[in-house]
């Protein structure tokens, strides 16, 4: 099924189109820094993976490299740091993704070569944290994303299943209980590689054995697939400025579609792009693949850049810059979704694995040396709103 068609059939019932007019961007700078090059170990970082906010403001902020966690005040001071390496009961591995669910207990993602990936709980008071539980739900990969939760205070884990003996998998949201159950599978929508402009390759990898995989193509179409904290979940195809909106258990709520278009590749993008087509060819060649058909650098990028969800449940869309762009413009939605306002964040900050909450946007900055810090960003206090 087509991307267009597809998600105009997911739109079907009680769903309308939501195109407003966003005011803005308003440019926003950044007002805090947590992070040094060296110096103090408490603020160095290896690799900062994901980051949240608890109820009283404070942003914790989990490192990839060194298997911790640490939380800071508003004004950057360190409040506390917790996490060893390992795969016990509380041990940490690779951990990503935190965030907090009703009970105010801590979940972490951590990925492991012993075992499946799996969602460790914490209690956390004055006295340090507790490790409550952890879930894994047996014979599945549980994706690293930030958690969501279901009304019942189940986690909601994202996972691919199988489709059929030609090896195709398809997205499922996993309704999981605390002993790791699966409670329920809710389905996203799923478009075909060939829809997104992915090239078909037919290639024997085994003797006797014909295997197709695709082969994706520069400045094409992907999709996007974004969890609120709540439960409910937004679904785009990068080429079109078209989100849906689903509740927890995937019914259509709303669509933003718009008439936007992306930039157009500047002649450095082109040739790069070219350049990678060319060298792809050359490797179906020397497997003696069968190609479904040559492919073509687009005219114009995807409109579309990334989707996710704030802690407050506003869908925040990001566009994709042009060549040499310093800053992204994002629009942000609110839970019905109806524009809100339209913000301009310097291309260094990445906001996907940040903590948003009211007009406090923690975000990762990446600098000289790929020195990684957390950075604040002032929101507007009242947002331009559709006009």
């Amino acid at each position: 099924m087509g991307a267009a068609l597809l998600l105009a059939a997911a739109c079907a019932g009680p769903a309308d189109d939501r195109p407003g007019t966003l005011a803005g961007p308003d440019t926003l700078a950044v007002e805090l820094r947590i992070g040094l090059l060296d110096g103090d170990p408490d603020l160095v970082f290896g690799r900062i993976s994901g980051l949240t906010l608890d109820e009283e403001g404070h942003v914790w902020v989990v490192d990839g490299q060194a298997d911790d966690v640490r939380a800071f005040t508003p004004r950057g001071e360190l409040l506390r740091r917790f996490g060893r390496s390992g795969n016990g009961p509380g041990d940490l591995s690779r951990p990503c993704c935190p965030g907090f669910d009703a009970a105010g207990r801590l979940w972490l993602w951590s990925g492991t070569d012993r075992g499946p990936p799996r969602w460790d709980a914490f209690e956390l008071d004055a006295a340090g944290e507790r490790h409550v539980f952890r879930v894994s739900a047996a014979d599945e990969q549980l994706a690293a994303r930030l958690p969501s939760f279901d009304a019942a205070g189940n986690l909601i884990a994202l996972t691919r299943e199988s489709v059929d003996s030609s090896h195709s998998t398809r997205p499922v949201r996993l309704h999981v209980d605390s002993t790791g159950a699966v409670l329920r599978r809710v389905y996203p929508p799923d478009t075909h590689p060939r829809v997104l402009g992915m090239v078909e390759v037919d290639v024997q990898l085994i003797p006797g054995r014909v295997e197709r995989l695709w082969s994706s193509v520069p400045y094409q179409a992907s999709e996007r697939v974004a969890h609120a904290p709540d439960g409910r979940f937004a679904y785009a195809v990068t080429r079109r400025y078209e989100v849906v909106l689903f509740t927890e258990a995937g019914d259509t709520s709303a669509r933003i579609l718009r008439p936007d278009e992306g930039p157009v590749l500047s002649p450095a993008e082109r040739d790069s792009a070219t350049a990678k087509l060319a060298r792809d060819d050359a490797n179906f060649e020397r497997m003696g693949a069968t190609v479904s058909h040559r492919a073509t650098v687009p005219e114009r990028k995807p409109v579309l850049r990334d989707i996710f969800f704030d802690l407050d449940g506003r869908l925040w869309v990001l566009r994709t810059p042009a060549d040499g762009d310093t800053h992204l413009h994002a629009d942000v939605y609110d839970r019905s979704g109806t524009p809100s306002f339209a913000v301009a964040v310097p291309a260094n900050v990445d906001l996907t694995q940040g903590a948003i909450r009211g007009d406090a946007a923690y975000g990762i900055e990446t600098g000289e040396l790929d020195v990684q810090r957390i950075v604040r960003l002032r929101l507007p206090t009242t947002g331009p709103q559709e006009s």
